[in-house]
């Protein structure tokens, strides 16, 4: 099978965003699934590690995060492909996010879906624990795509967006909870697009500090050779008020897919990766 990959650069649209923030300067990895032989580790408890990597100097250091029972006692081949992380303005991780997946040993499943685990620093013992997780699973989803946005106007609230496919048909949910870093709670999920072929990238604007909104960005392909960019608005009251702001002709590929989607850091142009298989 040969894989070509299409890379459509479109100045779609123009956004008003007068005000930017600056790239965070520490963030959290996780440790491989995979052993120093290339051999998935074995699936037990103690292979979860996370790490600080803060790029505030001219060279990055990297520092083991403590890890609290709840996470050291959970069972895992390591960290899976999801992971993201906010910072408090003075450099201070506020929570991050890790993955398990389902992964079939010996024609058994271990999971039946992944979860999206949420974790916060527990200040007085310094160690990080799991405080819930993202996400309404019902049909061995996988998590294909997340993001964090601060909740407009607030300073304790957190947007946490997730696109998950589900593995029976491979259609997409995008829907989001909300993190309170006050109370260390996690709302219930609210769906923005329930079984659509969205694929797997999403894009969130920077901050418009004229209306207080970001803009969500996502592409919908309905199989028959059009693909759609839809975007929603990111407010203090939720994630809402669905889009359709172009149509692209997709008729040479219509049984392809779309990548990542991202945004230019001065908010005026969108690109995505358009994948087509053929033979």
């Amino acid at each position: 099978m040969k894989t070509i990959i299409k890379i459509l650069l479109s100045l779609i649209l123009i956004l008003s965003i007068s005000k930017t923030k600056a790239q965070m300067s520490k963030w959290v990895i996780g440790a491989s699934q995979w052993n120093s032989s290339g051999i998935l580790n074995s699936y037990q408890a103690g292979n979860l590690k996370f790490y600080d990597v803060d790029y505030s100097s001219t060279n990055p250091v990297v520092t083991t995060r403590s890890l609290g029972s709840s996470i050291t006692s959970k069972k895992s081949y390591g960290v899976a492909n999801v992971i993201n992380s906010i910072t408090y303005q003075n450099g201070q991780i506020a929570f991050y996010l890790f993955m398990n997946s389902p992964y079939p040993i010996n024609n058994q499943t271990i999971n039946t879906d992944d979860t999206l685990f949420i974790v916060m620093p527990n200040n007085a013992t310094g160690q990080d624990e799991i405080i819930g997780f993202a996400g309404s699973f019902t049909c061995g989803r996988t998590i294909q795509e997340t993001g964090i946005c601060q909740v407009p106007g607030t300073t304790d609230q957190y947007y946490v967006i997730l696109k998950t496919s589900c593995t029976s048909a491979y259609l997409d949910n995008i829907e989001y909870v909300i993190v309170n870093t006050t109370s260390k709670t996690i709302s219930q999920s609210y769906v923005i697009v329930s079984n659509k072929h969205t694929n797997e990238g999403i894009a969130i604007s920077k901050l418009n500090s004229n209306c207080s909104k970001r803009w969500l960005y996502f592409v919908e392909d309905d199989k028959a050779g059009n693909l759609f960019l839809r975007s929603c608005q990111i407010t203090a009251s939720g994630i809402n008020n669905l889009t359709d702001l172009d149509t692209l002709d997709n008729s040479l590929s219509p049984s392809g897919g779309q990548g990542e989607i991202e945004i230019s850091p001065n908010g005026k142009m969108l690109c995505f990766v358009n994948l087509t298989t053929s033979g």
